[in-house]
């Protein structure tokens, strides 16, 4: 599900346990991700002494094991999972973080962490500008083993809208190969490059050009080595 209206964006900040079990979205800044592992979801055991299977579905944090083997004649305690006949399903979680654009003065960002499953799951990076959708749900915190009454927030994530991403994965189209050679024919290209880095910060001429500059490579330069650098 994407493109929910504007009413249903909310920033991490903004949440409250009247948002829990309701399909929400969440703008922001992934900050950082896990690594992508598969999860059981249908798990089935075999007994080492009869060799009777036994399926469980797995709808818990914590992995459902048969206690006693069904068989009468056997009622062994001894199981091994048959990875090849169970269920699995590729995970990984997110932490994505509130848009510093998003924050007003002195405040920090804010987190909220993404549980992401299936096709979402390896489909973005940290650094990404990402919208994600999904149903807010809560997790209860442990504390010397121990469950407490404070709970934590977690995103059962449904969809994520990549808005930017690194430049090294942009496509460059044939449309966007004319408008850049236009724009390169301006006179005042130069200008027009320093007014877009952050434009809504007033002043700051003399920075705003040094990253400009540093968005391009200069000329080649020959050490006396013979090294070349740019």
């Amino acid at each position: 599900i994407i493109g929910l209206p504007k009413s249903a964006h909310l920033m991490v900040k903004e949440l409250r346990s009247e948002h829990i079990g309701r399909l929400i979205a969440i703008p922001g800044l992934i900050r950082k991700i896990t690594e992508v592992r598969p999860k059981v979801v249908r798990a089935v055991y075999r007994c080492d002494w009869c060799g009777e299977e036994i399926t469980i579905p797995q709808n818990k944090p914590e992995l459902k094991e048969p206690k006693v083997c069904p068989v009468e004649e056997c009622n062994s305690r001894e199981f091994t999972l048959i990875a090849e006949k169970s269920e699995f399903l590729d995970t990984q979680k997110l932490r994505v973080q509130e848009a510093p654009e998003e924050l007003g003065g002195g405040e920090q960002p804010q987190t909220l962490d993404v549980v992401c499953e299936d096709d979402l799951a390896g489909k973005v990076y940290p650094g990404d500008r990402v919208v994600v959708v999904g149903i807010l749900r809560i997790r209860s915190r442990s504390e010397r083993d121990r469950k407490t009454p404070l709970f934590d927030l977690v995103l059962d994530g449904n969809s994520i809208e990549v808005m930017e991403q690194e430049f090294e994965e942009l496509e460059i189209f044939e449309e966007d190969m004319r408008r850049i050679k236009e724009l390169s024919r301006q006179p005042a290209i130069t200008q027009m490059i320093k007014r877009s880095v952050a434009p809504s910060i007033y002043g700051y001429e003399d920075i705003k050009e040094a990253i400009a500059l540093q968005l391009f490579s200069g000329v080649s330069k020959f050490l006396p080595d013979g090294a070349q650098i740019r």
